[in-house]
């Protein structure tokens, strides 16, 4: 089982928790969260936008291990037929220079190879 497929089976399971929260809320008499059940929603809220980052996270590592795979198999393709240099090589360079961990630290103000890439 892949990590976004866990993380988001995680994800769920406190989505969930929240709505029988909200059900459990709409069936008592005072139709609200008593102190201590607010905390536990901001703790279950916290722990469902965590899970979204980490998701986030990992389906662009698997994007660019798909993409990783695919041009290197481009490339011994081209290499097979004989088709090195130009623009093709040109990519090849900025692949090897692109760094997930500097793209996924940069909060979208990419640069160089990351934003050649993108």
């Amino acid at each position: 089982m892949s990590k976004v497929v866990e993380l988001k089976q995680k994800r769920a399971a406190v989505i969930e928790k929240q709505k029988s929260m909200v059900q459990a809320r709409s069936e008592s008499e005072s139709k609200v969260f008593t102190d201590d059940q607010k905390t536990e929603w901001e703790n279950l809220q916290r722990q469902v936008e965590d899970y979204d980052a980490q998701i986030k996270e990992e389906e662009q590592i698997e994007d660019f291990q798909r993409n990783q795979v695919a041009n290197k198999a481009k490339a011994q393709n081209r290499k097979a037929n004989g088709k090195e240099g130009g623009e093709d090589a040109e990519k090849e360079r900025i692949y090897k220079r692109f760094s997930i961990t500097k793209a996924l630290r940069s909060n979208g103000r990419l640069e160089g190879a990351e934003k050649e890439v993108n």
